[in-house]
């Protein structure tokens, strides 16, 4: 009885552990929000005057098992240009692990 106990408890330590994980590749709105404003200006910078500039914020593969962050950071890729389909760069500065990863934009 105690070892099926055991058992049960180490299968919902799992299971809540593979939520918190999931979780992770959700990104904060006002996170989105600073990635929005970032790529809206450097687009802005490159086209021409009078241009109007819409960005759509696409999202990171599910697949990804980030480690919880304090501070992510967005910034431009060098080189990568800022019209059509393109990336902003997120990269962790404090948290567990540190990490880098691309999110799409349009």
């Amino acid at each position: 009885m105690l070892r099926r106990i055991a058992s049960l408890l180490c299968v919902c330590c799992l299971l809540l552990a593979g939520g918190a994980a999931r979780a992770q590749t959700v990104l904060d709105p006002a996170l989105i929000e600073r990635v929005r404003q970032l790529a809206e200006a450097a687009a802005r910078a490159a086209a021409p005057a009078g241009t109007r500039v819409a960005v759509e914020i696409g999202a990171l593969d599910a697949r990804l098992r980030l480690a919880p962050c304090l501070q992510v950071q967005p910034y431009l890729p060098p080189g990568m240009p800022m019209w059509g389909r393109s990336r902003v760069g997120l990269r962790c500065t404090d948290g567990t692990a540190r990490w880098n990863v691309t999110l799409p934009i349009r």
